[in-house]
């Protein structure tokens, strides 16, 4: 027997509901009576079955697709004349999340930090550090990656920055006065436009990897499934620091772009 809830005068229509009904009669629409309310998990079976929905009017009801929960997903389907919602956009291939989606906030983040990492280059290289210039546009190129994994769910290596693996980029940055004599500092309006932009774009990324964790953490195992992407964020903050380290130190030869 079909498993009936009432919230209020509502009527809960369950995943439980219409696979006991399409098991003993398949049907290829399915119409909502009035005052009743399907949860997504029902809606999701009627959509991977292509099953048109119908209204308690008796019309197509092109926008229950849509309906959902932050966080869960459905997909398009050719059987439904309708168009992907405004509020939405892909996660995935054909799967279709909310813009509050934690996964699409990670990466508005990164476009971001990209979109200002760019301003940062070309500003850098105005003031003839071509090196570090050079040096920054290696990061945004490996952002790129970082974006491409994310979004095709594939893994995504260490970045590839002057050999150094990540353990030395960590001691790097931690021991600046063995490398560059220099003490760890905290940045000042004295030490100029160039370190101020590069001690941002420290803190983009520091905010970046806060927003990868949020997003991959497993809370049942208490472990992050983008472990790659975390820890190379970890690292990437620290590389900045060190890129600030060297700018402070004299590393960088000062030469105007012809």
């Amino acid at each position: 027997m079909a498993v009936e809830l009432e919230v209020g005068k509502v009527k809960i229509i369950t995943e439980l509901d219409l696979r006991e009904i399409y098991k003993k009669h398949p049907f290829e629409s399915y119409q909502i009576e009035l005052h009743s309310k399907m949860t997504p998990a029902a809606t999701e079976f009627l959509n991977e079955r292509k099953i048109r929905i119908i209204d308690e009017t008796g019309k197509p009801n092109i926008g229950s697709q849509h309906k959902r929960v932050i966080g869960d997903t459905y997909k398009s389907s050719n059987n439904y004349n309708s168009a992907k919602p405004e509020e939405a956009t892909h996660l995935q291939g054909n799967k279709l999340v909310l813009k509050t989606h934690e996964r699409i906030r990670f990466r508005g983040k990164l476009d971001s930090l990209e979109a200002y990492l760019i301003s940062l280059i070309i500003e850098v290289k105005k003031d003839g550090q071509l090196e570090l210039s050079q040096e920054l546009y290696q990061l945004l190129k490996y952002f790129g990656k970082m974006m491409r994994s994310e979004v095709l769910d594939i893994p995504l290596e260490f970045i590839d920055f002057n050999g150094w693996s990540e353990k030395e980029i960590k001691n790097r940055s931690h021991h600046p006065e063995e490398f560059y004599g220099i003490k760890h500092f905290k940045p000042d309006p004295s030490h100029g436009a160039t370190l101020a932009g590069l001690n941002q774009l420290r803190t983009k990324v520091r905010e970046l990897e806060i927003a990868a964790v949020s997003t991959f953490l497993n809370c049942d195992a208490d472990n992050p499934t983008r472990h790659d992407i975390i820890l190379s964020l970890n690292r990437l903050s620290s590389l900045v620091y060190v890129l600030m380290c060297q700018y402070l130190g004299g590393i960088y030869e000062h030469k105007k772009a012809e």
